[in-house]
């Protein structure tokens, strides 16, 4: 559900009709071919929309798209558009009609985004594609010239996407400034399934099979397909193929609210739902308001493109947050040129990979008031609050917090720290470091002593003066009198991360997705002591055979996407090793380690999935005698 505040609904119901009657005839290359493909019958199985947006969501998504039109108004027009590429290998030639089933894939694909904008109150914005004379999806082809043998799930895509690239580069192409669909010959597992994109340009990968096609939605036929039957086999790459786009198109995951009455949400796990309406197994997938707000001023879904005379960067103001049932209120005022057309607040539990991310958003007020609900109700737990700002030309802003919601709601301490610090984070994210580091002096002169905020504030300081290695005694060099030994206090004897650096108790502040201080989950372990790592990574401790037990806490931080697993080795031979961890979670780790010389902790990742954000923090981590 959106939400506004209640002066302004008033006023924009006054207003909704003549706004839409004003997009309704709004057109771009995309829009048109939707509206080509429509007429042309039943070739490409086009979804039915199987749900209603409220008023209220209608009345909103009015007012976003009439500040979004009058905004790119003067703007120059814009011809970006898709791009496929299908790309074969030496044992992995074409399959049998690639091209023909490739077009009705993509087209069915495109009408479901117009479909979708349109029933979300705005204009049936959709993407563009490269079509030849004749109307046809132009496919171009690309060769890789090794066999299949060598390749794995995180070989394929740089390997494929390089070969994609040079293809369309020879066809006077711009990959870099477009927007891109890798087509693999390759099986799912080995193949590329993911993307990733902003509101300029975007690429993503998926697998090809023969039996692929719109047209195949309807059959319940048994068979080996890895989903049991050839309809439900092409729901899932089919709704992976338009998943995937979304991401292409810079939308990141997000989940329905439980007892959806509009079926399943693309972005979280609607590629499993996707034209399931033709089986009668559902009510399908469909574009989630917030997903559909976010693509209604990116230059590829309105066919226009404008930059700023005087860009000035979006600043929030006067913000309050008052714990509700369930949740959060946030209010406040936000400013920036271009104007920011709409908010969207992110409640992401801790753990499932951010698919679980619910949403709710707002529209601002012609002072650029909003006021809106973050609620997860019944939800206890760690998570982190996402409010995203989005701004006319397509960009966006972030403000983000690590929570924790509990029997008594939300604790509202981190967010008071996180709206303090608002504008250092800004800083960081600009690569404004010596400015950030003055903002963050006068905070600290003015809250560092607050018990609310002391902790953090001295965790903040170490981030900005990036100590090096501790430079305490080795464990073999400890005393005997000494009992227990904290090793984020010990010299290690080599220290090395995937990915950035090792950091002790903070989290490097070169790393853009990271929150940049104190990591939420840890504040149930003793104050300051945790190492930041990033898999593949080790750390190593001469131990000297002098100490008989480790235990640490090891976890993953709720920023970090990619699952990582701790492995504990005493001189070369495995002694414990955890499972893979996920986003948010943590687990105990004790292990005797009675006559080892050298300890090892080795940070790694699933081979499965890569090494993207794969961070890693081993909590607490003690040596007993």
């Amino acid at each position: 559900m959106m939400s506004i505040s209640r002066f302004y609904v008033a006023a924009l119901l006054m207003s909704a009709g003549a706004v839409c009657s004003l997009g309704a005839d709004y057109t771009t290359a995309g829009t048109e071919q939707a509206r080509s493909h429509a007429a042309d019958g039943g070739e490409f199985r086009r979804l039915p929309v199987n749900w209603k947006a409220s008023p209220e969501d209608k009345v909103k998504a009015a007012r976003a798209w009439e500040i979004i039109r009058n905004w790119q108004a003067d703007g120059a027009r814009d011809n970006r558009k898709l791009h496929v590429v299908y790309v074969t290998l030496k044992d992995r030639p074409a399959l049998k009609d690639y091209k023909g089933r490739l077009d009705r894939i993509v087209k069915n694909v495109q009408m479901f985004y117009a479909d979708q904008m349109a029933e979300n109150g705005f204009p049936p914005l959709t993407f563009g594609l490269d079509l030849d004379k004749d109307g046809k999806l132009v496919v171009h082809d690309a060769y890789l010239d090794e066999p299949l043998s060598k390749f794995n799930v995180n070989s394929s895509g740089p390997a494929t996407r390089k070969v994609a690239f040079e293809a369309l580069r020879k066809a006077g192409v711009d990959p870099d400034r477009d927007y891109v669909l890798i087509v693999a010959q390759m099986p799912d597992k080995i193949g590329p399934y993911y993307g990733g994109g902003t509101s300029e340009s975007g690429v993503c990968w998926i697998c090809d099979a023969e039996h692929l096609d719109p047209r195949n939605f309807s059959s319940k036929e048994a068979g080996s397909y890895l989903f049991k039957t050839l309809g439900k086999d092409n729901t899932v790459y089919i709704g992976g193929t338009a998943h995937e786009l979304g991401h292409c198109f810079s939308l990141p995951h997000t989940k329905e609210l439980q007892h959806s009455v509009a079926g399943a949400s693309l972005m979280g796990n609607g590629n499993y739902a996707y034209g399931q309406e033709f089986r009668d197994e559902g009510k399908g997938a469909f574009l989630i308001q917030s997903d559909a707000l976010r693509l209604a001023s990116i230059p590829l879904f309105t066919g226009k493109a404008k930059k700023a005379e005087r860009a000035e960067e979006v600043r929030l103001a006067d913000m309050k947050a008052e714990p509700i049932e369930g949740g959060l209120r946030l209010s406040g005022k936000v400013q920036g040129n271009p104007p920011v057309y709409g908010l969207v607040a992110y409640y992401d539990p801790a753990g499932g990979d951010d698919y679980d991310a619910s949403t709710t958003t707002c529209v601002p007020g012609p002072d650029g008031g909003f006021s809106l609900d973050a609620v997860r109700p019944g939800y206890k737990g760690d998570f982190e609050l996402r409010l995203v700002m989005l701004q006319a030309d397509g960009k966006t802003s972030t403000f983000k917090a690590g929570l924790t919601s509990g029997e008594k709601g939300v604790e509202a301490t981190p967010l008071q720290l996180a709206l303090l610090l608002m504008d250092v984070e800004a800083d960081l994210r600009h690569h404004r470091l010596e400015a950030a580091r003055e903002k963050f002096n006068v905070l600290a002169g003015q809250y560092g002593s607050d018990p609310r905020f002391a902790r953090d504030f001295a965790i903040w300081k170490m981030a900005f003066e990036q100590p090096g290695t501790p430079q305490g005694e080795a464990p073999a060099a400890s005393p005997s009198s000494v009992r227990e030994l904290d090793l984020t206090v010990s010299a290690p004897a080599q220290a090395q991360a995937g990915y950035g650096r090792v950091c002790w108790n903070y989290c490097p502040i070169e790393l853009p997705y990271y929150s940049h201080g104190p990591v939420p989950e840890l504040t149930k372990y003793r104050p300051g002591t945790f190492i930041r790592t990033h898999a593949n990574g080790t750390l190593t401790y001469d131990l000297g055979g002098a100490w008989k037990e480790l235990s640490l806490q090891y976890g993953s931080p709720s920023y970090a996407y990619g699952p990582t697993r701790l492995t504990v080795k005493g001189d070369g031979k495995v002694l414990a090793q955890t499972g893979f961890v996920r986003q948010g979670e943590n687990v105990p780790v004790k292990v005797q380690v009675e006559g080892v010389k050298d300890l090892t902790l080795e940070v790694s990742n699933d081979p499965e999935k890569g090494n993207g954000g794969c961070s890693a923090i081993i909590c607490d981590p003690m040596l007993k005698r």
